[in-house]
């Protein structure tokens, strides 16, 4: 099976106890297979999957280019949601405020990555940082989304992800794209 890829950015240290409380408030571990490593918190811009490896080296440049376009941004942390049902969520996640920058970041990203990898159709992006996936058979409890006093960060970049489905942490980051000052 050929590596899958992402690209995202590295969640701040100052969500993980954010995301340890909710997971233990919620009893997350105890519904859901797979809870990800501290080391692991990040928010995907794009899931790009398997990739052969002579595209590697034009997807750097392409990334490369798009970060010299966009500004470190000033995001912050503010909601929990999830997706699926509130009976029993799919994925729990913590949400970011809206921020036009990041959209714009997003969408360059999906623009030039569609035309290189000539594969995406549709560009949907609800911007989070997952906490809980994969709701174990026959459990289920009911999750409200709840807002909170923001959490503001600085993300000064995005990286290229490469995923390593039976270790832990599972992401490794093989390129590492700086946005301009």
């Amino acid at each position: 099976m050929s590596a899958h890829y992402f690209i995202g950015m590295k969640a701040p240290a100052a969500v993980r106890p954010i995301a340890e409380a909710y997971q233990s408030q919620l009893g997350l571990p105890s519904l859901y297979k797979a809870l990800p490593h501290e080391e692991d918190l990040h928010m995907t811009l794009l899931f790009i999957g398997s990739l052969a490896d002579s595209l590697i080296e034009p997807l750097n440049e392409i990334l490369s280019s798009i970060s010299s376009r966009h500004q470190k941004l000033h995001l912050a942390i503010n909601h929990l949601s999830y997706f699926g049902s509130s009976k029993g969520p799919r994925v729990v996640y913590l949400g970011l405020e809206h921020s036009d920058a990041l959209v714009s970041l997003q969408q360059d990203i999906f623009r030039h990555c569609k035309d290189l990898l000539s594969r995406f159709e549709e560009n949907r992006f609800t911007p989070h940082i997952t906490i809980a996936k994969k709701l174990k058979p026959l459990t289920g409890k009911p999750i409200a989304k709840e807002t909170f006093e923001g959490v503001p960060f600085e993300a000064g970049g995005f990286s290229l992800y490469t995923i390593h489905p039976d270790q832990s942490p599972k992401y490794e980051e093989i390129g590492y794209f700086q946005l301009s000052i």
